[in-house]
């Protein structure tokens, strides 16, 4: 799988959706779905899957997709509104006090922070695709850059996410061993549909990032950015832009999201 995927040439380049998400309705016939789906009544539908951790089997890795019931939804009107009406996206940037982490890898452990947080809220977790239509995935796992010095290019590599964070930082560090040589776009095969899309720009800070994607406007799941680290006066501290759409996510779940994540920055397994 390869989609989803757009550079903009930095550190951790920008990963952004493919054009193969497209509007609900009745309209021309969907393609079929990029990205394997899990669900309970089918199972995986076929895909080259590498090597688990030992603690994770399929079930867990490519959790169940439940497809949302639109005519009982809560949110059915918002999310016709923002995709019949006035489809759009949003992103907010904020700075993210990160002293709880010096010392730490900050790149494996701010991918395990953010899929703990995006994990414990179901807007975040809110995904169309073209085989399944609307629905929420049981948990997501981050899908990542690593950056090519000697080309300027970059390559996007997915770990499964783990509770414990010894364990995720193990299969990350065995992700970057096996993968992050390679000199191709998406070098790990079985990207599962359950992941979203992280990026880092480890050179440069900035109080405002928006990604712009000609596409039909249908990609829901969360989109972060992460940038330079600055430290003053004994606190160290690092921008981060998320990009999601408005159809299902509004101001209040990234108060939430924000609120959550810093609890969880803080409270950092030791």
């Amino acid at each position: 799988p390869g989609g989803r995927r757009r550079g903009h040439g930095g550190h951790h380049p920008i990963a952004a959706p493919s054009p193969s998400h497209r509007k609900t309705g009745a309209e021309a016939p969907l393609p079929s779905a990029p990205f394997p789906i899990w669900t309970p009544e089918a199972g995986l539908r076929g895909t080259v899957i590498p090597p688990l951790p030992p603690s994770l089997s399929l079930e867990v890795l490519f959790m169940a997709f439940h497809p949302i019931d639109l005519k009982t939804w809560h949110r059915r009107e918002y999310y016709l509104h923002f995709t019949n009406d006035v489809r759009c996206t949003y992103s907010l940037t904020t700075r993210l006090d990160i002293t709880p982490l010096q010392g730490r890898r900050l790149y494996p452990a701010l991918l395990w922070l953010l899929t703990k947080t995006v994990n414990g809220l179901e807007p975040f977790r809110t995904a169309y695709t073209p085989e399944t239509g609307l629905g929420i995935y049981d948990h997501m796992h981050p899908s990542y850059t690593v950056f090519h010095k000697a080309s300027e290019t970059f390559s996007c590599i997915w770990t499964p996410w783990q509770a414990s964070y010894p364990a995720f930082l193990q299969a990350y560090e065995a992700d970057l061993a096996q993968y992050a040589q390679a000199a191709c776009l998406s070098p790990k095969p079985g990207r599962p549909g359950n992941t979203f899309d992280v990026s880092m720009l480890p050179w440069t800070d900035f109080s405002g990032f928006n990604i712009n994607v000609y596409d039909p406007g249908m990609y829901m799941l969360p989109i972060f950015t992460l940038g330079q680290r600055s430290c003053q006066d004994g606190k160290a501290t690092i921008p981060l832009a998320i990009q999601i759409h408005h159809a299902v996510c509004d101001g209040y779940h990234i108060a939430q999201f924000l609120d959550r994540l810093n609890q969880a920055i803080a409270a950092f397994p030791g």
